[in-house]
């Protein structure tokens, strides 16, 4: 039988959508809670944004798709290009074989997730406490040296991610969350260490980020000032940090990695 290029793209596209399918609803069975808040269209999308980032890699296997759009939902949206997780770039980038790829991504993601989110997301959890009990404390950053103050602040947050990650990662973080700040006339320090924390902890994407839909939603709401805006986001911060730190974890960060295997 002869199959041609039409047919072969019919059954790659029923491929891909199973693929989606089954993504989606091990999202929707190991994240029950934000699955039902988010809705299915901005977790189908955030596995299609996974996937095409995972075809610039050339990556096909689907064990290794599986496990791109696990760290994407772990690590915040454009993961592949976050300086907090150049490995993971690195180890994509390489001339190896995709499974020899997938087996050096799959050990240093059970390595990070074991450091820094910890059993249960227990160290998550910690951090995200760091960061609740900060933003409550009055704000005492000046401009005259606020890269390298926010640089503490982010290690204080997160001792253990920002260990890992390394002083040109943090610095990285900063410098963008600051050119982003500026670049939306936030006006206040506070805001920009606010929106620079965010990109810290929920990955330096999360503002087009289909999982952390409130930051974007909020941030781009037409209906007032910036100034306004960054109120909001900091009063929703607090909601979900409180939410977060209260309740059980899930997703990959609480149930870990699918275990990867490997034709």
């Amino acid at each position: 039988m002869i199959i041609r290029a039409e047919q072969l793209a019919v059954f790659q596209q029923v491929a891909r959508i199973n693929l989606e399918n089954a993504l989606v609803a091990e999202f929707q069975a190991a994240a029950p809670t934000l699955s039902a808040a988010l809705g299915e269209p901005p977790l189908r999308l955030a596995v299609q944004l996974a996937l095409a980032a995972a075809a610039e890699f050339g990556l096909q296997a689907r064990t290794t798709l599986r496990l791109v759009v696990e760290l994407r939902w772990l690590l915040g949206s454009a993961v592949l290009t976050d300086p907090q997780y150049q490995w993971l770039a690195d180890s994509l980038r390489t001339d190896a074989p995709e499974p020899t790829r997938a087996a050096s991504v799959y050990e240093q993601a059970l390595a990070y997730h074991a450091t820094v989110i910890g059993a249960g997301a227990e160290l998550q959890r910690t951090a995200r406490q760091h960061f609740m009990v900060w933003l409550r404390q009055p704000f005492t950053l000046t401009g005259h040296d606020f890269g390298p103050a926010m640089m503490r602040v982010l290690t204080e947050i997160d001792p253990l991610k920002a260990g890992l990650s390394g002083e040109p990662a943090l610095q990285a973080v900063v410098r963008s969350g600051y050119a982003l700040a500026r670049e939306r006339s936030v006006p206040t320090l506070r805001g920009y260490s606010v929106l620079i924390s965010l990109m810290f902890l929920c990955g330096h994407g999360c503002i087009d980020d289909p999982l952390w839909l409130w930051i974007g939603a909020t941030l781009n709401d037409a209906s007032s000032d910036i100034g306004q805006r960054m109120e909001r986001l900091e009063a929703l911060t607090l909601a979900w940090l409180e939410q977060a730190t209260a309740t059980p974890a899930e997703g990959i960060a609480a149930v870990g990695f699918t275990p990867l295997v490997l034709d």
